[in-house]
C-alpha cells in the first residue's frame, strides 16, 4: 500500500495530527500516515473552550498544559507539537523570526 501524507497548517488543520495519532490511530488506512506541519503564523494559535474536545471525539487525557491545553482554552497548534516528528515555516526568514525572545514570549 502507498504511504498516506498529509501536509497540515496553523489553525484547525492543526488538528489533523492529534487525530490521526487518538481517533483513526487503529484504522488501517490511516494507522503509517505521515503529517507535517508547516507553520504559516504562529499568531493565529486556534484556541477554542474546553468543551471542544468532546465534539472532536478527543479524550479528556489531552487537556494538559503538556499536550492541548493553553490558559484553559484547547490549543490546536499544541496538540499537533506532541505527535508531529516534522515541522517546518514558510521561509528561512520566518523560522528565524519565530525564535527570537519578543515572539517565544508573544
Amino acid at each position: 500500500m502507498a504511504q498516506v501524507f498529509f501536509t497540515v497548517t496553523t489553525g484547525s488543520p492543526a488538528l489533523l495530527p492529534v487525530l490521526l495519532r487518538t481517533v483513526y490511530a487503529e484504522d488501517p488506512a490511516f494507522r503509517d500516515a505521515a503529517t507535517v506541519f508547516t507553520i504559516h503564523n504562529m499568531g493565529y494559535q486556534g484556541l477554542f473552550p474546553p468543551e471542544t474536545l468532546p465534539l472532536l471525539m478527543l479524550p479528556w487525557d489531552l487537556f494538559t498544559m503538556s499536550r492541548m491545553e493553553f490558559f484553559g482554552q484547547v490549543n490546536l497548534p499544541e496538540g499537533r507539537a506532541h505527535v508531529l516528528r516534522l515541522c517546518h515555516t514558510v521561509s528561512r526568514k520566518y523560522s528565524q523570526e519565530i525564535q527570537t525572545a519578543d515572539t517565544v514570549r508573544a
